[in-house]
């Protein structure tokens, strides 16, 4: 189907990001175009239609066509940016400036109802964008839009479910179309770290998911509710949920003279219960309700008590290993994490080559305490994983 004079324009001063485009739809309505009629334009939409079509147009006084002496063939057209508007009713499409208008008018009124910082920020560079004329994804699904709003308001942990429910109607919604997309945003906020789990960062917003369990072995006495439950017995190991997380306090560690945290769960499988040591399984970055749970220990353990961190010997394994420090436990040190455990595992065979692009975000690591084991990772540009060292 052949494309009208109208749409031709519409397109091609309108709809695109250009910035002829971007003014008008910003409300600037001043200039004048003057497209050339090349065989090109001819062809997209017939020699006879476009005559036809620029003479209604020009008696409707939205251009002004650059004939010839006979009025049988167009050199150029002189178009007013003020006709677009005309233009769109004609071709009965939406008008992207009413549009943006009204993507402006919404999203104002959430950021005016939003007091968390970063969704404020978020919003205030949509619309940025929109008021320059600028077309910006994301910016015509309101409920999207709304998603991250209710996010924002959240004042209590929820379930991921219940949240789609609550918002979407829906319990499985969130999580098959706006999952992915909500989390690249919520990733902006300077306090979620690179290398952290979906899951885990959807927990700093007050999301749970039914990954946010704890386990640990050991002698570790906790109350919930009053109730209190000795853990030692079970020595092959605990494991409890979000909610129990959520209602439970750590009372007591019976004989515990070390605590050792470990990243990977075939390594926590692997240690054996022993009295004195408690062997916390903290697969990544710890949930806030996680958090609050573990930093009771650091109450009720003896002042002198060491802990310790075995994790990768990779970007994530350090970042992991000064989170844990900063959040968690101040004196912190590595576990087998150290150039030694890491040239043993080279030589046997567990090194993972890496690209270039993490080379460079390991040179941009301050890794602290573990600078020797990021520079031997540098030198042989391999990672260890946790997997590849035993106890």
């Amino acid at each position: 189907m052949s494309k009208t004079l109208a749409q031709y324009l519409i397109e091609r001063y309108a709809e695109g990001n250009n910035k002829s485009a971007c003014d008008w739809r910003a409300g600037c309505n001043d200039g004048v175009k003057h497209p050339e009629i090349d065989q090109s334009v001819i062809n997209e939409i017939g020699k006879q239609s476009l005559i036809e079509q620029a003479k209604e147009l020009e008696k409707q006084k939205l251009i002004k066509p650059d004939w010839n002496s006979f009025h049988t063939d167009i050199k150029k057209i002189d178009f007013p940016m003020s006709s677009l508007d005309k233009l769109y009713k004609i071709v009965k499409c939406p008008n992207p400036r009413q549009i943006l208008r009204e993507q402006i008018l919404f999203i104002t009124e959430l950021k005016e109802k939003t007091e968390k910082s970063w969704l404020v920020q978020y919003y205030t560079d949509i619309l940025e964008k929109l008021q320059k004329g600028k077309f910006v994804q994301n910016a015509d699904d309101r409920l999207f839009l709304k998603c991250l709003y209710h996010i924002a308001q959240l004042k209590d942990y929820t379930w991921k479910r219940f949240f789609s429910e609550d918002v979407f109607h829906d319990s499985k919604l969130f999580e098959k179309k706006y999952e992915k997309r909500v989390l690249t945003v919520l990733k902006k906020n300077p306090n979620i770290l690179e290398g952290m789990h979906d899951y885990e960062i959807l927990a700093e917003y007050g999301i749970l998911t039914y990954s946010q369990t704890l386990a640990w072995k050991g002698n570790l006495v906790y109350s919930i509710e009053g109730n209190i439950i000795d853990s030692s017995s079970m020595i092959y190991g605990n494991i409890i949920n979000a909610q129990t997380l959520v209602h439970s306090v750590p009372v007591s560690l019976k004989g515990v003279k070390k605590i050792i945290t470990i990243e990977n769960q075939a390594n926590y499988e692997d240690m054996n219960y022993n009295a004195e040591n408690l062997y916390i399984f903290i697969h990544g970055f710890p949930s806030p309700k996680a958090r609050k749970f573990l930093k009771h220990l650091t109450a009720i353990a003896d002042k002198d008590t060491p802990y310790y961190h075995w994790g990768d010997m990779d970007l994530g394994g350090i970042r992991i290993f000064q989170y844990l420090k900063k959040e968690l436990f101040q004196k912190l040190v590595p576990m087998k994490m150290d150039v030694k455990t890491y040239i043993e595992a080279l030589q046997a065979g567990y090194g993972i080559p890496f690209d270039e692009e993490k080379r460079k975000k390991y040179i941009e690591l301050d890794a602290g305490e573990l600078t020797q084991l990021k520079s031997c990772i540098l030198q042989h540009g391999m990672d260890i994983e946790q997997e590849g060292v035993r106890a």
